[in-house]
């Protein structure tokens, strides 16, 4: 038996209890699913006149969002990629080097879901929130 075999729990009630917990995250997503399904308005299909993908990237702004996106992804990256490598290189074992990515990928999503969303209004667009 190695570390990382995976071991059938032999506990009935521990099983019952995961899979209530799966089913339970399935509801939530059903649930989500038909709010979103009833909720959100139907806006029609509107073709684009010639290419769509020549359409879109000659907005400005799309290729604003490319180049934020491709930042963001790019710096989380480096990140995931360096930090455990370096603090094992440091002297700190896998697991607790893991332990810290984990630690700064929480910290971070409390972070980004403490900023407040982006407000449009009509005729300019004020943000407010994280910088």
């Amino acid at each position: 038996m190695h570390a990382g075999d995976w071991v059938e729990p032999t506990d009935d009630d521990a099983r019952c209890k995961r899979m209530a917990a799966w089913g339970k995250l399935a509801a939530l997503g059903f649930a989500a699913l038909a709010v979103a399904w009833t909720g959100l308005p139907n806006g029609g299909q509107r073709k684009p006149e010639g290419n769509l993908v020549r359409s879109l990237l000659a907005e400005p702004r799309a290729w604003l969002l490319m180049a934020f996106l491709g930042l963001v992804n790019g710096g989380y990256k480096s990140v995931v990629v360096w930090l455990a490598p370096h603090y094992q290189q440091l002297g700190w074992g896998a697991s607790a080097s893991g332990s810290l990515l984990a630690v700064m990928a929480i910290f971070q999503a409390a972070r980004r879901s403490s900023c407040r969303y982006w407000h449009v209004r009509p005729g300019r667009t004020v943000g407010r929130g994280c910088g």
